[in-house]
């Protein structure tokens, strides 16, 4: 009997890797397996992984408070469906995976940080890698891998980032794990998702690249890690949202960009970044404008948008000011824990890693499982290392049936 155990714990702790793949294939949503025959399978899936997710983070780690703001993140998501007369299951697939996401962190990186990791560079660098085969070899026009310019089976072209830069941090921090600097996989993956964004051409997308690329090599220096941590990135993008969102200050730089054929609209987002604004009214303060049916963010033009592009009106705009706090409280606990451990070099990967997507929340949405799930790998990061006895160190077992 006492021969049984372990060998009960080994098989066991082998199904871990094939659950968490399961978990991030339907976490993570391509476009192409939402759409069409394979939507409804996908949806029940993935609300299947949300259970689960919830279930073992229950176990795990009982409540904290990233998930009581992940559980609220939900509930409030909810809740402004059903006050606009909206459909709360289409709430429940959309929202669902971000809270289901933090959860999933939560309760698995003390314990099994690695599986985690390498589950998500097998389904998401899997993707970045048949992206960009799609986009080399499948001819524009062919439905639906390449449908056109701007479109693969994946998502529109600002969206692959959803997908490459978690397969390339996730990557990076399993290099810090083995004491490599860079492996090759993590270089293929890099020059694999910047090829991709050069051939169907996102401007955000590149540049995030190029900053993400910029700050690797910065903080190979450990005095530069002690500045250019995830409090640092926050403090940044509120700088940023102040001064170009609301204040336009680009607008006295505006002789000098247009010479250089730039435009300081971002693109025409000025526009939309006034038009959400002004929705935000005194009915929609508290909870937003999530489940209205009617495209609400439609411009003088004629044209209209899904997305506020940016990360705080986005959030404020659907889920109102209740969202918009709980949002920021997980994007600032997650900050100060890595702050904590500012000049160790894996919470510094994690810094560069929200600092980008904030960077690129100053002219999109954030609210993906992309940022997401690394908000709880950064909340929770070396729990496993500096609690090994506590309440948290019990998920190295918790997946496990527990048997005396």
């Amino acid at each position: 009997m006492a021969q049984e155990r372990p060998k009960r714990y080994l098989r066991q702790r082998k199904l871990i890797p094939i659950w968490l793949t399961c978990a991030i294939f339907f976490l993570f949503q391509p476009r192409f397996l939402y759409s069409g025959t394979t939507a409804s399978f996908m949806e029940i899936g993935a609300i299947a992984i949300m259970i689960a997710c919830a279930a073992i983070y229950i176990k795990c780690i009982r409540i904290d408070l990233i998930g009581v703001f992940a559980f609220a993140y939900l509930a409030a998501m909810t809740l402004s469906c059903i006050i606009n007369d909206g459909n709360p299951y289409f709430t429940l697939v959309t929202y669902g995976p971000l809270s289901a996401s933090l959860l999933l962190a939560r309760a698995t990186i003390p314990g099994y940080k690695k599986e985690l990791l390498w589950s998500i560079v097998a389904v998401t660098g899997t993707y970045t890698f048949l992206n960009l085969a799609v986009l080399c070899l499948i001819p524009v026009g062919d439905i639906p891998l390449h449908p056109d310019d701007s479109n693969t089976f994946l998502s529109y072209r600002n969206s692959f980032c959803g997908f490459y830069f978690p397969a390339i941090g996730a990557s990076l921090l399993l290099d810090q794990e083995s004491g490599k600097p860079c492996s090759p996989l993590s270089l293929a993956l890099f020059a694999s998702a910047l090829a991709q964004s050069a051939i169907s051409y996102s401007a955000t997308s590149v540049f995030a690249l190029a900053v993400f690329f910029v700050g690797i090599c910065l903080i190979t220096s450990r005095r530069i890690r002690r500045y250019l941590n995830a409090c640092t990135f926050v403090g940044a993008y509120l700088v940023l949202f102040v001064g170009i969102v609301l204040l336009r200050f680009q607008n006295l730089f505006s002789l000098t960009v247009e010479s250089l054929g730039r435009d300081i609209t971002f693109t025409g987002r000025t526009a939309i970044w006034d038009l959400a604004i002004s929705l935000i009214d005194q009915d929609h303060l508290l909870l937003g404008y999530n489940g209205v049916t009617e495209r609400i963010l439609t411009l003088p033009t004629g044209g209209s948008v899904g997305t506020a592009h940016n990360a705080l009106l986005d959030v404020m705009l659907w889920g109102g000011l209740v969202a918009l706090c709980l949002v920021g409280a997980i994007v600032l606990l997650a900050s100060i824990n890595l702050f904590k451990q500012r000049v160790d070099r894996s919470a510094a990967i994690l810094s560069i890693y929200i600092g980008v997507f904030l960077l690129m929340g100053i002219v999109e949405f954030l609210t993906c499982t992309a940022f997401f799930l690394f908000l709880g790998i950064a909340s929770s990061w070396t729990q496993s290392d500096q609690k090994a006895g506590g309440r948290h160190a019990c998920s190295k077992t918790c997946l496990h049936a527990k048997r005396s």
